[in-house]
């Protein structure tokens, strides 16, 4: 096939990938106890999308002609399978009767439909892991492509999971349906009838950046604790005043470093709380809503915008109506984070004896969640109440070595800045931290540059005690902060002294993947 044939059916890939992510949208609305893996499937076609199209740009040039063969090989290995698992979806909506008057349990019906069946085709393997797959196989494709230094993922295990994946596609879905009949669209495949596909203003061809991509789980009830004022469901400031900073930790755009380690199953270790409603007032607005392990676990993080206050909230059980159910909560000041391998363990503190009580054990699949969700713990319990105290132990996580530290100025501050890198998954980012005061230690922003180690062009001195940085997505963990940015929007940051910034880069350098 030629390369042009080629890249026309990259084009469509990535046109099907948005499509999807779009008739998903109307599932965010009908069951919103569902909303954490159905965005988080919906972030991984968005990138998967961005990918293709980053793929099919590459192979139109001429720059990169002689490494085509190679990367066309993979691309007749992984689009075919793709394309299975987007039709799969398409065949599901249109054949499960999908049309915009639908009712809450009809999306309710066809997610568990698209949940079992990928999990049981693919030994438990679920559709957003299997999202996961192609992202970061077409992301190391064109990586070679380009020349650029391979990520952290093994590419020959990434192509024996997809071929495993290509062996039980075949015809699954047919015999999953047979006898039902469909209406096919022009494009071969079927016609969605989902509502207007993405919000006007929603970013199409890439992963949006600002947008909730992170809160609840699969459920067929509603877990308690509802908050009494739904404040926090916007995804933009200007919309919504009471937008809460840790929405935009949670949107799901960060990158995958996985945990070489299992860890233990999450779970609520607090005793059953009936009938509570977790001492939430009118005033406390809900932040978020985090799922673990498939939705085993829940999360639900409340604060009292009139002194930062924070409460957590945890149900297990939810995901199963036959499951045995478990609900507690908590004011966040006064549980401690720990980490153990892939795991944090939330727990209380006994006053007598001063031992630590199990209240929550949280697993995490990547470095880059367990991260996210430490540092956000951590700044919320700073930004709380000002009697409470943390320990030093609390401001470090567990398992990762700390290469380097600097001072910068950041928006008119001091911050230390350090580089860490992870014991288990190998990934490393920075970190920059309060330098004094009340407040020392609490993370300001952290960002991960395992995918940027070794790539040249990403880091430049610009100025004496300034070193740009082309790419980095800093996830901040304050409303009072705007990262320090270069006329064309590059990150910048700005050292103490000259020396530093020359130190900085030659330590980024000298920093290996493994």
């Amino acid at each position: 096939m030629a390369v042009t044939g080629i890249v026309d059916d990259l084009l469509h890939e990535a046109k099907a990938a948005e499509d999807v992510a779009a008739a998903l949208f109307p599932f965010l609305n009908a069951i919103p106890q569902n909303s954490a893996e159905i965005t988080g499937i919906m972030s991984e076609l968005f990138a998967i999308s961005s990918a293709v199209r980053d793929l099919s740009a590459g192979l139109s040039g001429r720059r990169y002609q002689g490494r085509v063969r190679y990367v066309l090989d993979q691309i007749y290995l992984v689009v075919p399978s793709l394309s299975a698992t987007l039709d799969d979806i398409f065949y599901m909506f249109e054949r499960l009767g999908i049309t915009p008057n639908r009712g809450p349990q009809t999306y309710i019906r066809v997610w568990r439909e698209i949940q079992s069946t990928f999990v049981a085709r693919e030994a438990s393997l679920s559709l957003l892991v299997r999202l996961e797959i192609y992202r970061t196989f077409l992301l190391e494709l064109f990586n070679r492509l380009t020349g650029a230094p391979p990520g952290p993922c093994d590419l020959p295990t990434l192509q024996r999971q997809i071929e495993n994946m290509r062996a039980t596609e075949d015809g699954s879905i047919d015999e999953q349906f047979a006898g039902l009949s469909i209406h096919q669209a022009a494009s071969g495949r079927p016609k969605l009838m989902h509502p207007s596909p993405l919000p006007q203003g929603r970013p199409r061809s890439s992963m949006p950046r600002n947008d909730n991509i992170y809160p609840p789980p699969p459920a067929p009830e509603a877990p308690p604790f509802d908050p009494p004022l739904s404040a926090t469901t916007e995804s933009s400031e200007s919309v919504n005043p009471n937008h809460h900073w840790a929405l935009d930790v949670f949107d799901g755009s960060q990158s995958i470093t996985p945990f070489t380690t299992p860890g233990l199953f999450s779970r609520c270790d607090a005793k059953n709380v009936e009938g509570v409603d977790g001492g939430l007032s009118q005033f406390h607005r809900k932040i978020v809503d985090l799922d673990f392990d498939n939705a085993a676990v829940v999360i639900r993080l409340h604060y009292d915008p009139r002194d930062n206050r924070a409460r957590v909230h945890c149900l297990a059980g939810f995901d199963r109506p036959e499951a045995s159910k478990t609900q507690s909560w908590s004011p966040l000041s006064v549980l401690q984070v720990a980490r153990t391998e892939c795991c944090l363990r939330l727990s209380h503190v006994s006053r007598s004896s001063r031992t630590r009580i199990p209240w929550a054990t949280l697993r995490f699949p990547s470095y880059e969640r367990l991260v996210l969700f430490y540092c956000t713990f951590i700044a919320l319990k700073c930004q709380g109440p000002p009697d409470v105290k943390i320990s030093s132990d609390e401001y470090k996580i567990a398992g990762e070595i700390e290469l380097h530290a600097w001072k910068i100025v950041d928006d008119d501050f001091q911050h230390a800045l350090r580089i860490f890198k992870d014991k288990d998954s190998r990934g490393v980012r920075l970190q920059a931290s309060v330098l004094s005061g009340e407040l020392k230690g609490m993370p300001v922003w952290t960002a991960f540059i395992t995918r940027y180690l070794g790539v040249q062009s990403w880091m430049k001195r610009i100025r004496t005690k300034v070193v740009q940085l082309k790419e980095l997505r800093p996830y901040v963990f304050s409303s009072d902060y705007m990262p320090p940015r270069g006329k064309r929007g590059e990150h910048e940051l700005r050292f103490k002294s000259a020396e530093d910034a020359v130190d900085f880069t030659a330590s980024v350098n000298a920093i290996k993947r493994n």
